[in-house]
Formats: structure tokens, C-alpha cells, sequence
């Protein structure tokens, strides 16, 4: 029998090797899981924070970078403003979506998307037109690390419906790991805001700040706050397990339908 399918979405400026690496933990964790790397297909340029391990990790043929839709640089803009979207950004999560739909075709479909920084935008997208549109990428939850809203879907309509992709979104659980000390903390708060509107629930403490949300449907919405940058998981090793073991439990709980 096929495993339960993740869709791993990159950071812009990174590549779907770098992202297997980063979430080399994750995946020993969950060896009843398939995780499925997509790459992004328009060329970028390696992303700040892993200037320092871009070449250590990666041999000279995989060093290309990627991004799914084009990120501007705004030099005069502060570090939480200085990447905005291009004007192809409907154009770029278009063929994110054909391309995850063809890869639903050919080896089934995906439960849950994770995505870091760019990606976890795209994981939002997808999630938004799989809502309102006639096909299904199997799509029931998402966890976004370090994650934020940088562009979206335009005025363009999904098939069949016509309606056009939008937030917030009731129905799907999510994730969301966020780092205090992240230039791009606005939005990953606007992410999570962007997702539904929430009202915070009790919630077990633990070394980091978390909390638990559930919207008007009683779908999960998960906060863990760490005090690390814009990085996938907290690089101190204690918090760093702990992030590991939450999202390998949220995981488990959607990867069967119920």
C-alpha cells in the first residue's frame, strides 16, 4: 500500500535538496510517510541564510535556486518590506498547481502541505483553489514554518465554480512554527490571521511559547512561537526536538482520512 503523501514546498531562493536536507529530522521521524519534494521552476538567487551552508550541503550540480513566483528586492524597504511580489505571482502558483495535479495523476494525491517561508504561501494557494475548484489535490491540513503571505491569487477564477481563490479558509487544520527573531514575522501573523479568524484555547506550556486556536468549525489552528530567525526549526537542539516531535504528531493525526 502507498504511503500518505506530504507536499514539501521550499523557501524562494533555496531548492527541493536543500529543503530534504533541512527536514532530514522530520522525515527519520516519520518513516510511514511519503514526502514529496516539488521544485520551484523560476531561477532565484540563494536565499540570506543559507548563504553560509549553500555549498556545504549541496554538490556543484544541485546548486541552482529556485522560487515559485518572483520575489522583487526593495533595497530602500525595511527587512520585513524588502521582498515584494512581481506581477506574475497568479501566473507562478498556475503552475505550481499543474504541476502538483499532474503529480496527483501519477502517484496519488497529498494530505497535508509543508512549506517554509515562499512555500508555505504556495501550500496556502493550493489549499484556497483546491476549495473552489473541481479538481482535488487531496489537500486536508498544512504546516508552515516561518511562513508568510507575500502575493496571492488575482482576480482569476477557478474552474468550473468561478469563484476566485481567497482567504480565510475554514476546514483545513494547520500548523504554524514562527520565530520570534524572524525579519518576516508581520507575515507570518498575517498568514495565520489571512487562514481564519481564531479564538485561542487552553494549551499545554512547554519550553517555547505555544497556543491552540480553533475556528468557528472547531478546526485545529497550532502556534509555536520559538526565538530563532527565519529558519525551519529552532537551531537551539532541546526547542528544536520538541518543534520536530509536535508537527511529526500533528501530522499522524491528518495523514488518515477520518
Amino acid at each position: 500500500m502507498s504511503k500518505p503523501r506530504v507536499l514539501c514546498l521550499h523557501g524562494r531562493g533555496l531548492n527541493s535538496a536543500y529543503f530534504r536536507g533541512q527536514l532530514l529530522g522530520l522525515i527519520r521521524r516519520n518513516p510511514q510517510l511519503d514526502f514529496f519534494f516539488l521544485e520551484g521552476h523560476l531561477p532565484a538567487e540563494v536565499a540570506p541564510e543559507a548563504l553560509g551552508a549553500w555549498k556545504l550541503a549541496l554538490k556543484p550540480p544541485q546548486r541552482r535556486a529556485w522560487q515559485y513566483f518572483t520575489l522583487c528586492r526593495d533595497e530602500g524597504a525595511d527587512p520585513a518590506h524588502r521582498w515584494r511580489a512581481g506581477h506574475d505571482v497568479a501566473q507562478g502558483l498556475e503552475h505550481v498547481w499543474e504541476a502538483a495535479w499532474e503529480e496527483t495523476q501519477k502517484a496519488g494525491g497529498f494530505f497535508a502541505a509543508l512549506g517554509f517561508s515562499q512555500g508555505a504561501n504556495v501550500a496556502a494557494a493550493l489549499i484556497a483553489k483546491q476549495a473552489c475548484s473541481a479538481r482535488s489535490l487531496g489537500l486536508r491540513c498544512s504546516v508552515n514554518l516561518c511562513g508568510g503571505i507575500w502575493g496571492f491569487w488575482g482576480d482569476g477564477t477557478c474552474e468550473v465554480t468561478r469563484q476566485t481563490p481567497r482567504l480565510p479558509l475554514r476546514g483545513f487544520p494547520s500548523l504554524h512554527i514562527i520565530g520570534l527573531g524572524d525579519p518576516y514575522l508581520a507575515q507570518s501573523k498575517y498568514l495565520l490571521e489571512g487562514l481564519v479568524r481564531s479564538r485561542p484555547h487552553p494549551h499545554t506550556s512547554h519550553s517555547f511559547n505555544s497556543s491552540s486556536y480553533a475556528d468557528a468549525d472547531g478546526c485545529e489552528r497550532r502556534v509555536l512561537e520559538h526565538d530563532g530567525g527565519h529558519t525551519p526549526f529552532p537551531l537551539v537542539r532541546g526547542k528544536r526536538e520538541e518543534v520536530l516531535e509536535e508537527i511529526s504528531g500533528f501530522l499522524r493525526r491528518y495523514a488518515e482520512p477520518k
